[in-house]
């Protein structure tokens, strides 16, 4: 058995589907950069969910020269126990709601466990928003907390606990630690790093992977809340070299035969220069990728050069973050192109229907109201809107945005806790009973299909073409989701079979 010094955690699943989350795998490939051992344990959920299970999982990892055990919350969700019942769009939100697991009192059972089993293991908490780490009872039951893009605090805390040097942190508002003093990962070489899979990784063959070719994005919406906004155009250090991008194709398709991918940059399509630099990182490492990936209608309305480049790169899916598509409140949040130009770069991707698009929606923008949103949800729940997929969620008004660190600018009253807003128009309340009201009426008209982080995962399942066809082609309300989630449950076993088979085997010999 390795003796590993770092365990990460981690959890991506929208409870039918499953893929890997890129933070701790790109922590993984850095501490073993800087000479110690880690190894990332997926399916948090499933393992949590068994305490026979993970009691022996620990077992086998942990060791006296064990120093941190790490939970990555950013998409941490609760174990599913039984084949889903889904009979309204409620039902799928629930079944595919994300939530944190400190949120029931068996994690903190399990913290407790751990540091009495273990107590030379310091427990972490971490993720990219402040909001995900802080303020949810999580600094009562750890040790250190770190917020943001943790490339280097990461380094600084193993080398704190090994070689004790000195680590910058601050207090929080729990016992923990929090170390916060870098959430740009500022002094990491991004341009040169990559996330190199190890055996114990357990990648599969011909799985999705996560990706990022560039860091950070050049606009500063006012709700947004990540760490690296409004940055310059081609900041070279937050892009990737081409040889590096190549480097990553090759290596993965040679060691893992994976081709397919989910770009996780913020905004993928930021310059047209950079989609031919990756073009020709793909064409250097021979690979025929195919991609899913966030992308800005307004640039892709600029600039229309991009979608001809996008289709030759081998795009298959996107996720374009519209909001709006009154006017006033888009302007209002930082987003200026006309909405009829949003809606000509939806029906331009979809020309040759090959290429599935989502779309999400934020209910409750400053000038926002009932008669606002009438003038353009009912194009987005018809037929003849190419969004293949969508959602509208309520605003929420939390972590570093601009909106919560001035929401009288924006014209919201927000309690101290942020669970509820307000304005001249409605609350809180209202906006996520009107968000829920379009996404039943989407449900019930058969006009939700999958894409975005859905068709992500659909291809971790291995679905023959037909079968592939067949479930896109299905409305959301009309799909077998005890297939899907027997599927998965498979998914999870080969995952577990592989882990305990790694870990009790003599690598050694």
């Amino acid at each position: 058995m390795t003796q590993y010094n770092v365990i990460l955690f981690t959890d991506m699943n929208s409870s039918f589907w499953h893929a890997k989350p890129m933070g701790a795998y790109r922590l993984a490939s850095e501490l073993r950069k800087h000479g110690y051992t880690a190894t990332v344990i997926d399916f948090f959920g499933e393992w949590l969910a068994d305490p026979k299970l993970f009691n022996q999982l620990l077992d086998l990892l942990v060791s006296d020269q064990t120093l941190f055990i790490g939970f990555s919350s950013v998409f941490f969700t609760e174990h599913q126990v039984q084949a889903p019942d889904i009979r309204s769009y409620e039902d799928l939100k629930q079944y595919k709601k994300t939530a944190w697991p400190l949120y029931n009192d068996r994690m903190k059972l399990y913290f407790s466990l751990i540091r009495k089993k273990f107590p030379h293991v310091k427990l972490v908490h971490g993720g990219i928003h402040e909001g995900h780490v802080v303020g949810r009872q999580v600094t009562d039951y750890v040790d250190f907390v770190i917020t943001g893009l943790a490339d280097t605090t990461v380094i600084e805390l193993a080398d704190h606990l090994s070689k004790n040097t000195s680590l910058k942190y601050m207090p929080s508002t729990g016992k923990a630690k929090l170390l916060a003093h870098d959430v740009r990962a500022s002094s990491f070489d991004f341009p040169n790093c990559v996330v190199d899979y190890a055996p114990e990784d357990h990648v599969m063959p011909g799985e999705v992977l996560p990706m990022e070719t560039s860091r950070g994005c050049l606009f500063k919406c006012s709700f947004c809340d990540y760490p690296l906004i409004g940055r310059k155009k081609g900041d070279p250090d937050y892009h990737k070299t081409v040889d590096v991008i190549a480097h990553e194709f090759r290596r993965n398709f040679e060691q893992y035969q994976v081709n397919k991918y989910f770009f996780v940059d913020d905004t993928f399509n930021e310059s047209t220069t950079k989609l031919q630099e990756i073009l020709r990182a793909r064409d250097i490492s021979g690979v025929d990728i195919r991609f899913e990936c966030y992308l800005r209608a307004d640039l892709l309305a600029r600039f229309p050069e991009q979608i001809p480049l996008l289709k030759e790169l081998g795009i298959e899916s996107t996720i374009l973050g519209i909001e709006s598509l009154y006017l006033p409140s888009a302007q209002a949040i930082g987003k200026s192109t006309h909405p009829e130009k949003v809606k000509e770069v939806m029906y331009r991707l979809k020309e040759d229907d090959s290429i599935r698009v989502f779309a999400s929606f934020i209910v409750g923008l400053p000038e926002d109201n009932p008669d606002t949103l009438s003038t353009w949800t009912d194009w987005v729940l018809d037929s003849s809107c190419p969004a293949d997929g969508f959602r509208f969620v309520p605003l929420h008004i939390s972590g570093m945005s601009e909106i919560c660190q001035n929401p009288e600018k924006f014209g919201y009253t927000v309690t101290p806790d942020h669970k509820y807003w307000s304005n001249k128009h409605w609350d809180l309340p209202q906006a996520s009973k009107y968000a829920a009201k379009l996404m039943e009426t989407a449900w019930a008209t058969d006009r939700i299909k999958i894409a975005g982080f859905d068709y992500l995962g659909m291809q971790n399942f291995n679905f023959s073409a037909d079968q592939m066809t067949n479930i896109l082609n299905t409305p959301m309300n009309k799909l077998d989701y005890n297939l899907l989630y027997q599927k998965r449950k498979e998914q999870w076993q080969l995952y577990k079979t592989a882990v305990l088979h790694y870990e009790t085997a003599d690598k050694h010999k």
